[in-house]
């Protein structure tokens, strides 16, 4: 009887070995588990500024944006013109037009930005904003401008009927440089970790400050009549020669961007 109910006990403990051993998965054949997919972080935005082909001097605008130490950047940016260019969409300037008549042109234009930002830790707006992306979020920036514009007036002349003639050219530049401080918002288009979009950046933002003007007359005999007033071909525009002062400025725009 003793011998019947220890091989029973025995036969019992194998049994539960056994299936204990059996009923375990087989690791080995398991594929391993996907590692969760992050967002790279982000220290350079590579940037074009659209609005800049509607302004009253059309241009082609982009730079680049540098993260340097958590939370500020720099950002540079450049812009040309060409000559009496309307841009894509002359229909559509935001700002109007000199109306240029008497033989006058425009000149290329040049344009530079330079800027200093600073993101704010913002703690209602980090979750949306995936702080630890860097360069995405709410900022605040300190911004320098310059401007190059001008127009161009070339006159040919005969001399005393000879056959000779008197070229020249007449040229009237106008120089701006600003400061602004400004607030803006960068954000990207998704924040699907697998997604493209996730790395296209939209940047608005607005801001206020002071533009220092300066226009003067770099060739050619004066474009001042005898009486020292200025001619009826520029007395309505931007152009007017020997001003210069302070005026208050703003600085507002939309920048698209794509990380690098």
């Amino acid at each position: 009887m003793r011998f019947r109910y220890t091989f029973f006990v025995g036969l019992l403990v194998l049994l539960m070995h056994v299936n204990g051993v059996y009923g375990q998965p087989d690791t080995d054949t398991l594929p391993p588990a996907p590692k969760p997919v992050r967002l790279r972080p982000t220290y350079a935005v590579l940037k074009l500024a659209p609005l800049t082909l509607v302004d009253i001097d059309p241009a082609w605008q982009a730079g680049i944006e540098l993260r340097t130490i958590p939370s500020v950047s720099v950002q540079g940016e450049i812009a040309y013109g060409p000559a009496n260019w309307a841009g894509p969409f002359p229909d559509l300037n935001l700002f109007g037009a000199d109306y240029l008549r008497d033989g006058w042109s425009y000149q290329p234009s040049w344009r530079y930005r330079g800027e200093l930002r600073y993101y704010l830790p913002i703690p209602l707006l980090q979750k949306f904003f995936k702080p630890k992306r860097r360069l995405n979020g709410v900022y605040v920036a300190a911004e320098y401008y310059y401007k190059n514009a001008g127009i161009v007036k070339n006159t040919s002349a005969a001399s005393g009927g000879l056959i000779t003639s008197l070229d020249y050219s007449q040229k009237i530049n106008r120089i701006t440089q600003a400061g602004y401080l400004k607030l803006g918002l960068q954000l990207a288009l998704s924040h699907q970790k697998t997604s493209f979009l996730s790395r296209v950046f939209l940047d608005a933002y607005a801001g206020a400050g002071r533009r220092y003007i300066t226009i003067d007359q770099t060739e050619g005999p004066s474009v001042l009549l005898a009486n020292g007033r200025v001619p009826e071909a520029l007395r309505y525009t931007r152009f007017i020669p020997n001003l210069e002062g302070w005026l208050p400025g703003l600085s507002c725009g939309l920048k698209i961007g794509v990380a690098l």
